[in-house]
């Protein structure tokens, strides 16, 4: 005859309990994870903005205002976006419309663009024989912040400002080198 085992016990509430502690600390850790992506992501985001206006500066000195002085000299007020110059307007729209996912708010995100100690006091080209006299031949320098909101309160004390929890400061600068003779003549 053969011997009968032991019926096994049953352990119903044990993955109920396990779940009940761990769910917690899985549901922070993917939030964190999310709110990290995002911090990345407005920071490539206000990155591009600051490479790109200094472009459009470097493209158009002549256009973007900066240059109508002696340097150093800063537009006066700062971009907003609702701006006339190119600069401006090239930040606001690759820092809010040119992105896939449009996360940064337009009305936080600010921007100062400064002219730069010159290379030179003035350049000169020739194109086909005429000459065109360029402003001053010097740097931009972009500055683009963002006050980047942060959803989950254990990530701010992380990677918050040390003043504010709730937010990062972005920023980003770039300074580019205008050449005296462009393929747009500063224009």
């Amino acid at each position: 005859m053969r011997e009968l085992s032991p019926r096994p016990r049953r352990r119903n509430g044990q993955s109920l309990v396990e779940f009940a502690l761990i769910a917690p600390f899985m549901l922070l850790l993917l939030l964190g994870g999310a709110q990290v992506g995002v911090l990345i992501y407005d920071d490539i985001s206000v990155g591009t903005a600051a490479r790109e206006g200094a472009r459009i500066g470097t493209e158009n000195p002549v256009k973007s205002g900066i240059f109508s002085g002696p340097a150093p000299q800063t537009l006066s007020p700062a971009c907003s976006q609702s701006s006339t110059n190119v600069v401006c307007v090239a930040i606001f729209n690759a820092a809010t419309k040119g992105s896939t996912f449009n996360l940064l708010d337009p009305a936080q995100v600010t921007a100062v663009v400064t002219s730069g100690t010159p290379y030179q006091t003035a350049g000169s080209c020739s194109l086909s024989g005429a000459a065109a006299t360029l402003p001053n031949d010097g740097l931009i320098t972009v500055k683009v912040s963002y006050p980047a909101p942060i959803f989950v309160p254990l990530v701010g004390n992380f990677f918050g400002d040390s003043g504010n929890p709730g937010q990062r400061t972005l920023s980003q600068t770039v300074t580019m080198r205008i050449e005296p003779c462009t393929v747009t003549q500063g224009n």
